[in-house]
């Protein structure tokens, strides 16, 4: 519990810090805002150039984000509400395919703590946490079917506190050669989601 504190205010500070980047909205009602913004805790900070006055919208009433990351690397985000909560999310789309879709949110740390925090990655920013603990990323999974609504909440791949595999399974019971492969091990979660929701895409009725 403590863990995930300490990794809810991470991700809030991180939001705090993060700079404007080049972004392009789509809300839900079509419209198009081109311009400049970044990720807050609950919305979405937007100003149409640097000098002109910020808007904030929120996520419920975005429905992706497109965010010039740095030159040549965009990242589409999109919102949506969990099947564990009604509040809605942003999460960066890792795959989008015509079964099923992948999302994360994910962030970056650094060992060393010294009474400060270090810079990482986390979609629009990110903070780096050192509390001699060495440094890594942790990328959180998100998965949704395109018939469903609602985004189901795999979390991380952690032996300790969440068994990712079983999750995975559970979810793609649907689909029997891809459930056999990751009994085999053909497939293995800690290298990521990705090859596992490619292969119900391209092969799972």
């Amino acid at each position: 519990m403590k863990l995930k504190l300490l990794l809810a205010l991470v991700f809030t500070f991180t939001i705090c810090k993060a700079q404007l980047k080049p972004v392009l909205i789509t809300l839900k009602n079509g419209e198009e805002l081109k311009g400049i913004g970044k990720r807050k805790a609950y919305t979405f900070k937007y100003k149409a150039d640097d000098n002109a006055k910020p808007q904030e919208f929120e996520f419920s009433t975005i429905k992706s984000v497109e965010i010039e990351l740095s030159e040549n690397n965009i990242t589409i985000y999109k919102c949506y509400q969990t099947k564990e909560s009604d509040r809605f999310i942003l999460v960066a789309e890792i795959i989008s395919g015509n079964k099923a879709e992948l999302f994360s949110t994910s962030f970056t740390y650094n060992s060393g703590f010294s009474g400060g925090m270090g810079t990482g990655g986390m979609g629009t920013g990110g903070i780096g946490i050192g509390m001699g603990m060495g440094g890594g990323s942790v990328t959180h999974y998100y998965v949704k079917k395109t018939n469903e609504d609602r985004l189901t909440d795999l979390g991380e791949y952690n032996p300790l506190i969440n068994n990712l595999k079983a999750k995975v399974k559970d979810y793609f019971s649907d689909c029997k050669s891809l459930i056999e492969k990751l009994e085999n091990r053909e497939f293995k979660v800690r290298e990521g989601l990705e090859d596992i929701v490619n292969y119900y895409n391209n092969n799972c009725e």
